[in-house]
C-alpha cells in the first residue's frame, strides 16, 4: 500500500532534498537551486540530461543578466551543470557505504551545495564598470552568498539605455552615409556611361585608332569612319535575330577584319548603327503602310466595275 509519506519519500533526492519547477530568491542561482530544477527536469518532465541542462542554464541566466554580470557562453555553463550531476552521480553510488571516506565525500558535496553556481564570465570583474555590480559579484561568491538583488536603479538604468541609443543613433548615421556614398556612386557610375554613350553620338559618333601610341602620346591621330555599310536588308536581319546595338558593332567589325577590310574607313558605332536601323524600320513602315492603301484602292475599284456591269 502506498501511503503520502512513502510518496514524499520516494521523491527525496539523496543529499538534496526535494526537487524545484524553478528558481526562486533574490540571490544569484546556488547549486542546490539549480540541481533541484535540474532533477524536476529529469524526473518529472522526463527530459534528458542536457535537455535538462540547457532549461535550468537558460533560467539561470536571466538572474545574472539581471544583476548585470557578464556570464559564459551557454554551452559552458551546460557542460558545468553536468559535470556538477555527474559529481552527485558518483556520490549516489555510494549511498549506502558508510564508510569514513565516503561519509566525508558527502559532507564536503553537502556544504558546498548553498554556495553560488558561479556562470560569470573569467573576467567579468575587468569587465564591468558599475563598482556596485562588481562588490555584489564578490558577495555571491563568499560563503552565505551575502547581498541580494533589489529593484532596477532606474538611475543607472537610464543612463545605460541613453548610451544604447547613442550606439543606435551612430550606427544609423554610419548606414545613412553608407547608402549615400553607395548611391552616389552609383549615380557616378551611370554619369560616366551616359557621358561615354554622349561621346559616342557626337557628330560622325565614335572614332576609330589607329594601331599607334595611346592618346598621351603626341603621335596619337583619331580617325573617323566615312563609309555607311549599313543597308536595308543588314538591318532587317539584325532585327530578325534580336541582335543589339552594342552587339552588332562587335559583330561588324569581327567580320569586317576577317574580311580583310580597313575597319578605319567603315563608321562602326552604336548610335550610327541604331540611327540606321530606325531609318530603315520607318522606310519599311511607309512602304507596308502605302502597299496597303494601294491594295485597297484597287479592290474598291475592282468592286465598284463588278456592280457596274451586273446593273
Amino acid at each position: 500500500m502506498v501511503t503520502k509519506n512513502s510518496l514524499r519519500e520516494s521523491k527525496y533526492i539523496f543529499l538534496i532534498g526535494h526537487s524545484s519547477n524553478q528558481i526562486v530568491g533574490s540571490k544569484l542561482p546556488s547549486n542546490k537551486q539549480v540541481l533541484s530544477v535540474l532533477f524536476f527536469n529529469l524526473r518529472e518532465v522526463n527530459l534528458n540530461l542536457h535537455q535538462s541542462a540547457t532549461l535550468v542554464i537558460q533560467e539561470a541566466i536571466i538572474f545574472w543578466r539581471k544583476a548585470r554580470i557578464p556570464t559564459k557562453t551557454e554551452q559552458k555553463c551546460v557542460t558545468k551543470l553536468e559535470d556538477l550531476y555527474q559529481e552527485w552521480r558518483n556520490l549516489q553510488k555510494s549511498e549506502y557505504r558508510k564508510s569514513a571516506t565516503q561519509m566525508e565525500k558527502n559532507t564536503q558535496f553537502v556544504s558546498k551545495l548553498d554556495d553560488l553556481f558561479d556562470l560569470s564570465n573569467a573576467n567579468a570583474l575587468d569587465l564591468m564598470s558599475n563598482e556596485e555590480d562588481r562588490a555584489f559579484l564578490i558577495a555571491q561568491r563568499q560563503k552565505g552568498r551575502t547581498g541580494s538583488l533589489l529593484g532596477i536603479d532606474q538611475k543607472t538604468n537610464k543612463k545605460e539605455k541613453t548610451i544604447e541609443d547613442r550606439k543606435q543613433a551612430t550606427n544609423k548615421r554610419k548606414d545613412r552615409a553608407r547608402n549615400e556614398f553607395e548611391a552616389s556612386s552609383k549615380t557616378v557610375e551611370l554619369l560616366s556611361s551616359s557621358s561615354s554613350d554622349e561621346c559616342d553620338d557626337a557628330d560622325n559618333d565614335a572614332f576609330v585608332h589607329e594601331d599607334i601610341p595611346g592618346p598621351s602620346s603626341k603621335y596619337f591621330k583619331p580617325t573617323r569612319g566615312y563609309d555607311d555599310f549599313v543597308s536595308e536588308k543588314l538591318a532587317i536581319v539584325l532585327d530578325k535575330c534580336k541582335i543589339s546595338d552594342r552587339n552588332a558593332v562587335h559583330l561588324f567589325i569581327a567580320t569586317a577584319e576577317a574580311l580583310g577590310n580597313n575597319v578605319n574607313e567603315l563608321i562602326v558605332n552604336r548610335s550610327s548603327i541604331r540611327r540606321s536601323r530606325i531609318k530603315y524600320r520607318k522606310q519599311r513602315a511607309e512602304k507596308i503602310r502605302r502597299d496597303y492603301n494601294l491594295a485597297k484602292k484597287t479592290q474598291l475599284l475592282y468592286t465598284g466595275t463588278e456592280n457596274f456591269f451586273q446593273i
